[in-house]
């Protein structure tokens, strides 16, 4: 970014894997852990990144990305027991002069770098920015085994990862909806409690969240249908 706009982009990497039944985020799609693909995606675009992981697990990470080229300055946060606790660890490690900042789910390996652009221009225009596509399939509300209704699908998106928020406005956001920030599961939702508005662009199909076993199946497979995603990983060279 230019000089006077100081971008950080924190990854979000403390979750459980309940559901994949192993750590996904360390986990190889084409022999690299997931997490350095959003790890080298952002390093494109942010000034600075954040890693939120769980503390025991620091020794790990470190050993990982030693093998590979991230040209942009990393540290390390500590997972909370929310998402919206884990983000703001993030937040709290930036370097003061950062003006947005990036939240951005690890286990979304393949966003590409003109979401990235847009949620970053999006949010320094509007405050707050997320990418969004349209829902496939309809979507029914349903209570104890009984469709209740079916809701109107042109106005329903699935939300995707990176979120770019002016950082100020989000930490003034947090302080705002108090206890209510245990239900926050998306940071946009932060926005919303607060009642801040919120800018949708478009998002990108191939940015899929990694949660269960069949999911690292599509992951190889985007990567074998869009080698990009692997081309941006550079791995340090051994010294003979």
């Amino acid at each position: 970014m230019s000089n006077d706009i100081f971008v950080s982009a924190v990854i979000v990497a403390g979750g459980s894997s309940t559901r994949m039944g192993k750590d996904k985020l360390l986990s190889p799609v084409s022999g690299v852990p997931v997490f350095i693909y959003s790890m080298s995606a952002l390093g494109e675009y942010a000034d600075e990144l954040i890693l939120v992981i769980p503390s025991d697990k620091k020794d790990e990470y470190c050993r990982i990305l030693s093998d590979y080229q991230l040209t942009k300055p990393i540290k390390f946060a500590y997972g909370a027991d929310t998402r919206a606790g884990s983000a703001l660890n993030g937040i709290a490690a930036c370097f003061d002069r950062a003006r947005t900042v990036l939240i951005h789910d690890a286990a979304r390996p393949f966003v590409c770098g003109r979401v990235i652009k847009d949620v970053i221009n999006a949010a320094l225009s509007y405050g707050a920015a997320i990418p969004v596509v349209p829902l496939k399939d309809t979507v029914k509300f349903c209570t104890d085994g009984t469709v209740i209704n079916t809701p109107d699908r042109s106005t329903l998106y699935s939300v995707q990862t990176p979120q770019g928020f002016d950082k100020e406005k989000y930490l003034a956001a947090a302080g705002l909806i108090g206890d209510k920030i245990s239900f926050v599961t998306d940071d946009a939702s932060l926005f919303e409690y607060a009642g801040y508005p919120v800018r949708t662009v478009e998002g990108d199909m191939r940015n899929i969240k990694l949660t269960t076993p069949e999911d690292m199946i599509y992951a190889e497979a985007i990567v074998g249908a869009y080698p990009e995603f692997g081309g941006r990983i550079r791995r340090k060279q051994c010294s003979e």
